[in-house]
Parts: C-alpha cells; sequence; structure tokens
C-alpha cells in the first residue's frame, strides 16, 4: 500500500468512527479531508457530498487542486452558486460524487487532516444564551468559537477569519467551533485531528453532566404500533401537496409525552441547525385533523413568504403534530428516509430539551434555515437520492419469503418502493437487509393477526397504494375418490378465505391512495386447465379469481385496479428440488432444460419473470386495466 492510500485508508477509518456514532453525524452529515504534498503541488482529498461518513472507503474522497480551491475565496464576482462549478472544475482525478458543500473551509484551514461533526452535545451548548467566551471555558483554550455563518461563501470567509485571528493573538488552536453549526477538527495528522475532536466532545459530555442537564434523548422516537385514524388521509394530503407519494412514519410517544411535545414546541423556532432542515424541514406542525396540519403549514409558510421560491424540501410538512392524540409522525421520500427524519428529529429533541434546561434554545434564525434549504449545492446534494418510478409507494406482497412473492419483493424494492412482506416462514425476516424493506411473520388464516400488521403497515408507511397476493399451498395431489376433506378446507382457507378477509382489511387503504391503487392477484394456470389430482389447488385458484373480479368491479368506483396472473411452471421456487424436477423430466423422457422450457415459445418462465410482470402492471401503460387475467406460461395449448 502507498503512502496516498494508506493515509486515505486512516482517514477513511476516523470518518467511520465518527460517522457511526448518531450523536455526532446522522445521514450524510458531516465531512473530513486530508491535504497531501508532492512535487507536483498539494492535493486536497474531500469527503463526497451527501456520503455517508459510517460507510465511507478510502476510494470515495475527491481529490482536489488544494491551492486553487483556496484561492476561491478572492474571486470578487464569486458566488454561492458558482461554488460548486467552480469546484468542479478542481478534481484532478477520478470521482465518485461532488466533494462536500464544504469544501472551501477545508481548503482553507491550514492544516493538514481535518474532521467535522454537528455533535448534540455541542449543539445543546452552542444554541443557548451562554457567550462565546463562556463557551471557549467549557470546550477549552485551544478551541476557538465563531458565530453561525451560512454555509458556503459565508462560513468559509468567518472561519478563515477565526483561524486567522487566532494567529494573529498568538492562540495555537486545535478546532473552531461554529455555534448552531458543528466542529472542526483539525491536525497535522489523522489520528491526532481525532483526538483533537474526541477531547472538544468529551469536554462538552462533562459540561452537560456538571449542569445536571436531563433530557429525553429520544430513544422514544421508536415507530408506533398504532397511529391516528385519519394517518392514511393525512398521507394523501402530504403526498399532493408534495407532487409525489410520501411515506409517513408514525412515532410511538408512550414515554416522557410531556417533555417530548415540550421540546416539540421549543423546536417550533427552528432546526438545531439548519443543515438539519432538509430532513425536518423549518418546524414540526401540528393539528387534530388531517386537514389541520397541512393548513398549520400553509400558514406559517405565508407568514415567512419571501422573493424566493419556495424549496421543494419545504413544500410539505416532515414532520406533524398532535398532542392531543399523542400522535406524532415523521414524513419522507420513502420508508428509509422517514426513520432518517426520525432519528434526525431524535436528535433535535435531546438538543432542544438540554438548551432549555441551560436558559433557552436559540437555534439559528429560520432565515437562514430557509435559505440553506434553497442553495443549489444543497439541492445537488438532495439529487443524490433521485426518484425511482416506485419511490413514496407502499406496497404489501404476501408469501413473500420464497418464490414469486420474494421475486416481488426484489423488483419492488429496486424500483424504489417501500415494502412489507408476510410469510408464514421466519426466513421473512431475512429476505432483504434492503433499508426499505420490513418482513413480518404472519399467519394469514389468523384475522386477528391481519388487523395488526395492517395496523403496523398504516404507522411505518401512513397507507397502502398495492398489494401483491401471493401467499398460497399447493397441497399434495389427491384424487377425488381420495380427497381429505380438512386439506380442502385448509387449502380454501389459505388460498380463498385470507384473500377475502385481507382485501375488506386493505380497501380503505388503498381508497386513501395518492398513487394508482392495486391489487395484483398470484392465480395458475390451474383456473382454466385444471389437472387430476389438484382438486382443492384448482378449485381454490378458481375461486380466488372470482373474487378478484368481484373486486374489480366493486372497486372500480374508488379507483382501485385489480388484476390477476396466472403463472405455470415455475421451477425457481421451494416447491421444485432438483430431485423432483429430474423425476418428472424422466417421467416424461425429457431433459430438465427441455422441461423447463416445455411450453410454446420453448422459454423458462421464472419467478423473476412473474414479478416483473406484476411490477409491470403498477406501471402507466395499464392504468386503464382492472379485472384482467394475464398469463405468463409460455404459450399453454390447453389455455389459449
Amino acid at each position: 500500500m502507498g503512502e496516498t492510500a494508506s493515509v486515505l485508508e486512516a482517514l477513511a477509518a476516523a470518518s467511520r468512527e465518527i460517522g457511526v456514532d448518531p450523536a455526532l453525524v446522522l445521514h450524510g452529515g458531516g465531512n473530513s479531508s486530508i491535504k497531501l504534498s508532492s512535487s507536483a503541488g498539494t492535493t486536497l482529498w474531500m469527503k463526497p457530498s451527501g456520503y455517508d461518513m459510517g460507510e465511507i472507503t478510502s476510494d470515495d474522497f475527491v481529490p482536489l487542486d488544494a491551492e486553487a480551491a483556496a484561492a476561491l475565496i478572492d474571486y470578487e464576482d464569486l458566488t454561492n452558486d458558482d461554488l460548486l462549478p467552480r469546484l468542479r472544475n478542481l478534481i484532478t482525478g477520478p470521482a465518485t460524487a461532488d466533494p462536500s458543500v464544504e469544501t472551501l473551509v477545508h481548503a482553507l484551514i491550514p492544516v493538514e487532516a481535518i474532521l467535522h461533526s454537528h455533535a448534540d452535545v455541542l449543539l445543546a451548548l452552542s444554541d443557548t444564551p451562554l457567550t462565546n467566551e463562556e463557551l471557549a471555558e467549557i470546550v477549552g483554550d485551544r478551541v476557538a468559537v465563531m458565530d453561525y455563518a451560512s454555509s458556503g461563501l459565508d462560513l468559509a470567509q468567518a472561519v478563515l477569519d477565526t483561524w486567522n485571528s487566532s494567529a494573529a493573538g498568538g492562540k495555537a488552536i486545535d478546532a473552531i467551533l461554529v455555534r448552531k453549526h458543528g466542529l472542526f477538527a483539525f491536525a497535522s495528522n489523522v489520528q491526532a485531528a481525532l483526538e483533537a475532536h474526541q477531547d472538544v466532545i468529551y469536554r462538552a459530555e462533562e459540561a452537560l453532566k456538571a449542569r445536571g442537564v436531563e433530557s429525553v434523548k429520544a430513544t422514544a422516537l421508536a415507530s408506533a404500533e398504532h397511529t391516528a385514524e385519519y394517518v392514511p388521509t393525512l398521507r394523501s394530503l402530504l403526498s399532493a401537496q408534495a407532487g409525489r407519494p410520501v411515506i409517513v412514519r408514525s412515532v410511538a410517544v408512550d414515554s416522557g409525552k410531556a417533555t417530548l411535545f415540550e421540546a416539540l414546541n421549543e423546536l417550533e423556532r427552528g432546526p438545531a441547525t439548519p443543515d438539519h432542515v432538509n430532513w425536518l424541514g423549518l418546524r414540526p406542525f401540528g393539528g387534530s385533523t388531517a386537514e389541520g396540519h397541512l393548513q398549520s403549514h400553509e400558514s406559517f409558510i405565508e407568514s415567512t413568504e419571501t422573493e424566493s421560491d419556495l424549496p421543494d424540501v419545504l413544500s410539505f410538512p416532515r414532520v406533524v403534530r398532535d398532542e392531543a392524540a399523542g400522535f406524532l409522525a415523521t414524513v419522507g421520500d420513502d420508508a428509509a428516509g422517514a426513520k432518517q427524519t426520525a432519528e434526525i428529529l431524535a436528535s433535535n429533541i435531546f438538543i432542544a430539551d438540554a438548551s432549555q434546561q441551560l436558559g433557552g434554545y436559540e437555534p439559528a434564525a429560520l432565515g437562514q434555515s430557509r435559505w440553506l434549504a434553497g442553495w443549489s449545492a444543497q439541492q445537488a446534494k438532495l439529487g443524490l437520492r433521485d426518484a425511482k418510478p416506485m419511490t413514496g409507494q407502499s406496497v404489501l406482497v404476501t408469501g413473500a419469503a420464497s418464490g414469486i412473492g420474494k421475486a416481488c419483493v426484489d423488483v419492488f424494492l429496486e424500483a424504489g418502493a417501500s415494502v412489507v412482506g408476510w410469510d408464514l416462514s421466519e426466513t421473512i425476516l431475512e429476505v432483504s437487509d434492503a433499508p426499505n424493506y420490513t418482513g413480518v411473520v404472519v399467519n394469514v388464516t389468523h384475522e386477528s393477526a391481519m388487523e395488526t400488521e395492517i395496523q403496523r403497515i398504516i404507522a411505518l408507511h401512513g397507507g397502502l397504494d398495492v398489494v401483491v397476493v401471493a401467499a398460497g399451498i399447493f397441497p399434495e395431489a389427491q384424487l377425488i375418490g381420495d380427497l381429505n376433506i380438512e386439506t380442502w378446507r385448509r387449502v380454501l382457507d389459505v388460498n380463498v378465505t385470507s384473500v377475502a378477509r385481507l382485501f375488506s382489511l386493505i380497501q380503505p387503504l388503498l381508497a386513501a391512495s395518492p398513487c394508482d391503487p392495486q391489487t395484483i392477484v398470484i392465480g395458475s394456470k390451474n383456473v382454466a386447465a385444471p389437472g387430476p389430482g389438484a382438486a382443492a389447488y384448482s378449485a381454490s385458484k378458481s375461486a380466488l379469481t372470482q373474487l378478484s373480479r368481484v373486486a374489480a368491479m366493486e372497486w372500480a368506483p374508488l379507483g382501485i385496479r385489480v388484476n390477476v396472473v396466472h403463472p405455470n411452471a415455475v421451477f425457481d421456487t421451494a416447491l421444485w428440488t432438483p430431485e423432483l424436477l429430474e423425476a418428472r423430466a424422466a417421467h416424461y423422457g425429457m431433459t430438465v432444460a427441455a422441461y423447463k422450457t416445455n411450453n410454446l415459445l420453448g422459454r423458462e418462465v421464472t419467478s423473476r419473470g412473474v414479478a416483473e410482470l406484476v411490477m409491470s402492471l403498477c406501471g402507466p401503460g395499464y392504468q386503464a386495466t382492472t379485472g384482467a387475467q394475464i398469463p405468463i406460461d409460455g404459450g399453454n395449448e390447453r389455455t389459449l
């Protein structure tokens, strides 16, 4: 490993050490850099914009011409909107993304290694009436304390002035604390910079303890099991205001309720740092009805209207609350985003509560947060989360632990959906590690279990847009003369009756969907072409198809589409072991490959192929299609 590579690995390791601690940085916040000199000049290796410090690798850092970057501060005609394009022009090698929006700050501090965080404990201290001198006594004499300055050129110039002032006064410093923003710690090497960072954090923690600060660090912000009745309607209204579907995550507020809502009252002054505005918006918004939350937001925005256009991230509430009902929810572009908002809200609740105990919560002015939300560099940062076709949509897949159901989970996640998977098997918990996936063990024949889990989906996503019914069983072959009536009942209970129960539960949620709501049912070739020994299965799938046709008729006035997909000979499921495939192929005098493609087109039908057909039914090409029965079997003479 070369010298540059080893230094970058050390920088990545220090960045991850900071990044994995949610009390220091959250979800793309913070940054880090190192300056390395050679005969060709000095290279500034900068953390990319929006990258998670907790997951960064040595290959991710962006190389820039350090001297040219620092010189940008002297350009008289340079504007904040010019800054990112100018920095892009200074990249000297392969880059995975844009450099951090605070690259200019790192370029101007004349020290090699720099680590930057938005530590909760420092914000709790600096968002108060404490003077800079009082803060300096807390964080130590090797830390310079400065007032808040807006990110971009103002912050860069203010940090440079602070450095120069300290140098002129003969004061050696290891860090600069920017009030209402965060800490820049620096040294000649990465380890020393990390130790300087840790020292300031330790001093701040001790200061809070010494002052008896006790805060509801909202571990109380777990997801709720149940939520307000109006949440699906609220989600629909929020989505309309946002111009796209969003996810609403209800938060449990059972413990520390009074203190929690007191802290939320404080957050009406604004987020703990303007850097959090892209998740939290300008403030929490309250109401006692779905419409009330939006009216609260609209009234506030009108009262703070400026000449600049309202940034997209501020066009709808990100945090909503109803203290009387004990309701609190966060809003995101997807399930992961809504959870991130809840985590950043928890951080802000801690900060606001702690600051209040220290004399009062005094965040940056709301105008600063509003400006930052609209800054082009911030918008470019948010562009890393470009929407996919199903972003913001809530999807339920039953029978999702294997086969077609699991393939549907994969396809919908790839399309950006937030997916809940149900299955009787505990392997449902491990179907995907994607942040937008939740697996739940559910017996669909237990109506109370389905009722509970539907309520949990409302709490987790705010509603439902798409339901894929893939749960079903295929019993061992039995001729009618040998039919076991208990087996018959069990097959119908799983394959039909449970779906009828499910339909009654999901109807109001789909009716409130902000999208093109629909249910896609996995049927079978056996509906049109049953086989001997499959009486229970064939009858159940036929009944399921009829149920779906009736649902299509009843739900059409509500705008809900219902379609049935009839697969056949899907051999990549748990039902078909290699031994069974070989035996069946041998029975027909075929190879396994020939048996898999034994249809008119001579093409194999896979779980993935069925899932992609299901996904296509959610696209605009099928927006006027309901009550359809679509085969996916390679062509079968018995069903043509």
